[in-house]
């Protein structure tokens, strides 16, 4: 098969997973009769509300309650394209009021969850027949020297939430033209895994409209990164990566690119070769994990993550709580926003079949992962995904990346199809109840 027909049929298997997000529901039997079965969901982000909306059409009588501390939704995915200028930061901003007449909303933050119960700030703890897990990753400050919680605002993650991302987008706002940008990958296993690539494709296109001096260093913890061709034909392209001349450098993990020490302040970076950056802008993304709540919940494990049985989400270390997106680990599906939805529909039918004395449908996962490198230039990766019950994995059945060779309107449609996306998932987490088929 020609290259030109491979990429066709990865953009049909795209085509084909987008149309599906709607309709992608297949029957799980009579929806449960019963009224009093009670269900709280611990996060109100993609997988917390992907799960939510699942389990009110499989089992309309169940009570639901939803514990979320924020007011608002930020969005991270598009942020990147928000801080480089291509839409408003309003597009990334999402109300809850939707789910105000649908289920039991509680704004509070979880202290704790137990076996059958979810513990608030407020002293107070719910009693459920089951619990969905899906709070996001938390940030390892304490691995850098001279980071901490009370200074992340003076080199910000911009991993999500608000107030990050406003930091951020005012200092590539304030620097001076010749300024120096410094966007830095945590080691190891984070949330996004293309994101600081797309991020810092552009930030150099926001640099090279407004700030046409300035030069963009990515000091990487590690040696590879995801699409990484792809990335980095079209910084040659873009950028004149690799040139002397190049709008961004990278500095690679056996290179000494882990940041080790930062003086926030200044914005001064120490990396592991001993070298010192000088940054006008420092978007410093910190080592993540579950966090500690889940931790002293006895939900995750010593490797930071929630360990569940991936054919249905369900924790293997505490009994009726099940664990969905960033803070579980699902390998080998990367933590994504589309993850963490197709792993929430997982565990909503797992949970529905259950509670009707049924055996849970055979998992399927999808997964596709849009980059925007500047506008109408977009790359992807996408993938099936299947169960393989022998050692609990979850395992790769089709897909791929963007062809090397892919035409300008093959971009062009990558991009289109990651506002499709957009749009889509937004509108179904956000917008008005609407049926899922």
């Amino acid at each position: 098969m020609t290259s030109s027909s491979n990429e066709f049929s990865r953009r049909a298997f795209i085509a084909s997973i987008l149309g599906a997000m709607a309709a992608e529901v297949a029957h799980a039997g009579k929806p449960l009769a019963g009224t009093g079965v009670r269900i709280g969901i611990v996060g109100a982000g993609v997988g917390g509300l992907t799960a939510a909306r699942y389990l009110l059409e499989l089992m309309p009588r169940a009570n639901i309650t939803v514990f979320e501390s924020g007011r608002t939704y930020h969005s991270c995915f598009k942020s990147n394209e928000a801080l480089g200028g291509l839409r408003p930061e309003s597009d990334l901003r999402f109300g809850y009021e939707n789910w105000a007449r649908r289920v039991r909303w509680v704004q509070d933050t979880v202290t704790g969850i137990e076996s059958g119960k979810v513990l608030t700030q407020r002293g107070t703890a719910h009693a459920f027949d089951r619990i969905v897990v899906a709070t996001g990753v938390q940030f390892r400050y304490e691995e850098i020297e001279g980071l901490s919680a009370q200074n992340t605002l003076q080199a910000p993650h911009a991993w999500g939430g608000e107030a990050q991302f406003a930091a951020l987008r005012s200092q590539l706002l304030a620097m001076p033209d010749n300024g120096l940008v410094v966007i830095a990958p945590p080691p190891g296993t984070y949330k996004c895994p293309p994101g600081p690539f797309e991020r810092a494709s552009l930030v150099a296109h926001f640099l090279r409209k407004h700030k046409p001096k300035a030069k963009l260093v990515i000091a990487d913890a590690n040696e590879t990164f995801s699409k990484q061709p792809l990335f980095q034909q079209g910084w040659e392209r873009l950028y004149g990566f690799g040139t002397p001349n190049s709008l961004i450098e990278r500095i690679s993990g056996n290179h000494g690119g882990k940041v080790v020490g930062i003086d926030a302040q200044s914005r001064r970076v120490k990396l592991g070769n001993g070298e010192t950056l000088a940054a006008d802008v420092c978007n410093l993304i910190p080592p993540q994990h579950a966090g500690a709540m889940l931790t002293r919940s006895g939900l995750a494990n010593e490797g930071g993550w929630c360990p569940v049985d991936k054919a249905t989400m369900a924790s293997t270390l505490l009994k009726g709580v099940h664990v969905v997106g960033d803070v579980c680990d699902a390998a080998t599906m990367p933590k994504s926003a589309f993850s963490a939805s197709s792993q929430a529909k997982v565990c909503a039918f797992a949970i529905a079949n259950e509670l009707q004395g049924q055996p849970a449908p055979a998992p399927q996962y999808m997964n596709a992962c849009f980059s925007l490198l500047e506008p109408g230039y977009a790359i992807s990766i996408a993938h099936r995904y299947g169960f393989d019950k022998t050692g609990n994995r979850i395992t790769q059945l089709s897909g791929g990346l963007t062809a090397q060779d892919a035409s300008e309107e093959d971009l062009s449609r990558e991009a289109q199809f990651s506002e499709d996306w957009f749009r889509t998932i937004t509108r179904q987490l956000f917008g008005p109840a609407d049926p899922l088929t």
